[in-house]
């Protein structure tokens, strides 16, 4: 039985961690607080309390460590403008892995923002930012680099709670023709399982629905269905730059069928609260 370790599980880490146990595997789910320890013991996997850097938990980082397949699901915050230190992190991760007699495959969920925006579409091969500027690009060269990771770089993280027109409900906003580039939570899962299943190494992949509508229609059917009080749209004042990341890569390599194609028809699990 395949051994697979996430670190970490929140949103996406703890459905992740209990869809993997659904499909035989045996799981280790890391979480950076106490009180979440037993939510991930009820998706049936072992739970593990580890913080980067941390040096009171190297016991149980090097045991969750102990694996075939570590999925690295650890979003950069943004805090005073500034991304926290996430390329500390994975320096710290590095080192303690090659400690390690054994290590294992590697798959480093990052993210379509290392694209520049080009008023356009773009590809696994396209520019993007400066492993300088960019620390999630930093990440990336770094896993890849060392210990041959595949790379999921994912779109707006949406589904269960996260429901975009919710954040702007009421509000003035200039950016309602420019397109989205969204994926669902299920669609995600959908494509790491794909890429553990080939034994994927080493490749990058776009994790986006296919279609792409745009902002506006997007919050105004959030809006209807929800019974929000939909946003006032202006005209920027000047153009706003965009791109539109292609998952095509994905859907002929791994062979995917996207569950939600369409970020009009996305499902939500949880009621947000009327405003």
């Amino acid at each position: 039985m395949q051994t697979i370790s996430i670190l970490s599980c929140g949103w996406l880490g703890m459905p992740l961690a209990g869809r993997l146990v659904q499909e035989g595997y045996r799981v280790k789910g890391a979480t950076r607080t106490p009180e979440k320890l037993a939510q991930v013991e009820a998706q049936g996997a072992a739970a593990y309390l580890v913080n980067l850097p941390a040096q009171a938990t190297n016991d149980q980082l090097n045991e969750l460590l102990d694996c075939d397949l570590l999925i690295i699901n650890i979003p950069p915050q943004r805090r005073n403008g500034l991304l926290s230190a996430h390329g500390e992190h994975m320096d710290y991760l590095a080192e303690k892995m090659r400690q390690k007699a054994r290590i294992p495959q590697v798959i480093y969920v990052s993210s379509t923002s290392v694209y520049r925006d080009t008023n356009g579409e773009v590809t696994e091969t396209s520019n993007l930012n400066s492993p300088e500027e960019d620390v999630i690009v930093y990440a990336e060269q770094l896993l890849q680099r060392e210990f041959g990771a595949a790379i999921l770089r994912c779109g707006g993280l949406m589904g269960q709670d996260r429901i975009p027109g919710k954040y702007f409900i009421g509000r003035t906003v200039d950016t309602g023709e420019v397109p989205v580039n969204f994926i669902h939570q299920a669609d995600v899962i959908g494509l790491l399982l794909a890429m553990i299943r080939k034994g994927i190494t080493r490749e990058v992949y776009n994790a986006v629905a296919p279609l792409h509508p745009t902002r506006r229609e997007i919050y105004l059917a959030n809006a209807a269905k929800f019974g929000w009080q939909p946003p006032v749209f202006t005209a920027p004042a000047q153009p706003i730059p965009f791109k539109i990341v292609s998952s095509d890569k994905a859907i002929r390599e791994l062979g995917y069928e996207f569950i939600f194609p369409d970020p009009l028809q996305f499902t939500y699990d949880t009621k947000p609260l009327q405003r």
